[in-house]
This record gives C-alpha cells, sequence and structure tokens, in this order.
C-alpha cells in the first residue's frame, strides 16, 4: 500500500458557514500546525462528491467534505475523519418545500407522486433519505437534479413543484413564500428511534502516512473546539464563504445548527444511526447491495 507523507495538506469543503467555520483555525494558523501548511479549496457539496468520485484514484485533495450518501462509492479510498460530521437533529434537516402548485398537488393526496421536484445533486444524503422515505411510503420520487442554489429559481418560474432544501437555503424558504411539507431530520428521528440523520463528513486520503492522517485528524478537532471558543472570529471567516447571502444572525444560527457533538466527534449513536441509514438504502434497493459498508473512523 502507498504510504505518503508531505507538509502542505490540501482540503476541499463546501462554502457553508457550518463547513468554514470547522476549518478557522487551521487556514488562520490559530493552532499548532506542527509543521503542516494546509491550502483550501471550497465548492457545492455535489461538486465535492462527484470530484472525490471522480479523483478516487489519484485524489486531487488529501481531504474532502462530502455526504454520507457519496462514502458509499469511495470508503476503499478514503477514511472518514471523527470530526467535522454534520448530523441532522429532529429539529434541523433537509426540507421538502412547494409552490402553490405543489401544495395543492400534495393537499389533495398528500403523496409525493405528482410533485415534479428539484433536487441538488444525487449523491446528496439529503436524495437518499428523500428516496428512503418515498420507499417506506411506496410513493415515488420525480426528480430534476440541478445545483443547490438554483431551486429557488426554479420553483419561481414553475419549473418544478416542489424542491429539497440543503445548505442555508433550509433557512430562507419563508421569506420566498414557499411551504415546508417534509423535515427530514423530524422524519428520520422519528423513523429511526432518536437518532441524528447523517448528512455529510470529512474524508482523508488512506493513501496518507497513518502517523500523518492521525495528525490532520487531530489538527481538525482542535480546529473546530477553537472556533466554538472563539466564536465571533471563526463566524467572520465563514462568512466570506457563504454563497446564499445570509445575514450574521441566520449564519449564526445555521452554525449552531450543524456545529455541535456531533461535530466535535461522532458517537456511537451517530454510528448507529450512519449504518441503519445505509441498511436502509440497500433494502430498498437505492444504492448496490452489497456486504455491510465499513465505517473506519481515525
Amino acid at each position: 500500500m502507498t504510504s505518503i507523507d508531505k507538509t502542505t495538506i490540501k482540503v476541499a469543503h463546501s462554502p457553508d458557514s457550518d463547513d468554514a467555520f470547522m476549518f478557522f483555525a487551521l487556514a488562520e494558523k490559530k493552532i499548532d500546525l506542527g509543521g503542516l501548511e494546509y491550502y483550501f479549496g471550497s465548492s457545492e457539496i455535489e461538486n465535492l462528491n462527484q470530484l472525490a468520485l471522480k479523483s478516487s484514484l489519484d485524489p486531487i485533495y488529501d481531504v474532502f467534505a462530502i455526504s454520507f450518501h457519496a462514502y458509499i462509492y469511495l470508503h476503499n479510498r478514503f477514511q472518514i475523519l471523527r470530526s467535522g460530521a454534520s448530523m441532522g437533529s429532529k429539529n434541523h434537516g433537509p426540507k421538502l418545500i412547494v409552490n402553490k402548485t405543489g401544495l395543492e398537488s400534495f393537499n389533495k393526496n398528500q403523496s409525493l407522486n405528482d410533485l415534479y421536484i428539484a433536487i441538488p445533486g444525487i449523491l446528496t444524503s439529503a436524495n437518499l433519505c428523500l428516496g428512503i422515505y418515498a420507499a417506506e411510503k411506496g410513493q415515488i420520487i420525480n426528480p430534476l437534479y440541478c445545483s443547490f442554489n438554483e431551486v429557488f429559481k426554479l420553483l419561481e418560474e414553475g419549473v418544478v413543484s416542489a424542491a429539497l432544501l440543503i445548505h442555508e437555503s433550509q433557512l430562507q424558504y419563508e421569506e420566498h413564500g414557499y411551504q415546508l411539507i417534509l423535515d427530514l431530520g423530524a422524519w428520520w428521528s422519528d423513523y429511526s428511534g432518536g437518532l441524528n440523520l447523517p448528512l455529510g463528513t470529512n474524508v482523508i486520503n488512506r493513501d496518507l502516512n497513518a502517523d500523518l492522517r492521525y495528525k490532520i485528524s487531530n489538527q481538525l478537532t482542535a480546529s473546530i473546539k477553537y472556533g466554538l471558543e472563539n466564536f465571533e472570529m471563526a463566524l467572520n471567516y465563514a462568512r466570506n464563504f457563504s454563497q446564499n447571502g445570509l445575514d450574521d444572525t441566520k449564519a449564526k444560527k445555521y452554525i449552531d445548527m450543524y456545529v455541535n457533538n456531533s461535530t466535535k466527534e461522532l458517537s456511537e449513536n451517530d454510528l448507529k444511526s450512519i449504518k441503519l441509514f445505509y441498511s436502509a438504502a440497500q433494502k430498498y434497493n437505492l444504492i448496490e447491495a452489497q456486504s455491510e459498508i465499513p465505517l473506519d473512523i481515525i
């Protein structure tokens, strides 16, 4: 097996406030980096999912932020970092919203069958969770896959009647006048017996030297801790990446939603939820049936 040692670490994260928040102390060298230098790239999560998949034979980045859904196809080459995960709670998860036409259709039959749904990314965990929900209900999904920042435009123009919201757009649908019909965080909590919904995680290239992987993992944990202890500084840094035009109040709310104890370190309940997430997807043939997907955490 290849064992790479290096001092410049390339990291790709999403422009979400919570993702950028996690890496603040590394980017600004607020903690001891032990001789490492970090280089950062940023793109929306589905772009990172696809980039990690395409570059799995020769990763462009050493660390990727990806969806737990995408990890199904990447676990042979990447290892999950114990810190930096985004888990949707009972009160915070991807949201399915509708415009007026969609609401009329949904109210008529209480089904997703007649909705044309804008979905931001085929490999997002939100997409997989919606598929599990629909399969549980005996319903079907009619998707239009798009970028996360296109969903409101598609709704406004009537191209779709519903949209699945991820990222910070979850805090914006009410001001656009749309109606919430399903919160997947709440549904997953009920379905799983109170567990949080697996959404995103940070992974590291297995080809890196084991000692280096541990070092990076420990530094990410320290970076998250530093950000929480110096919240305003980390928030100001994260705001430079946001693409959704949130004001500071909503950006802070979003970070509060998704930077929590699970972000500091995945718990046993989190691992239980991830395993259930994958087994439910396999049950309904939403992912290829295979042996249990290994959750190798560093």
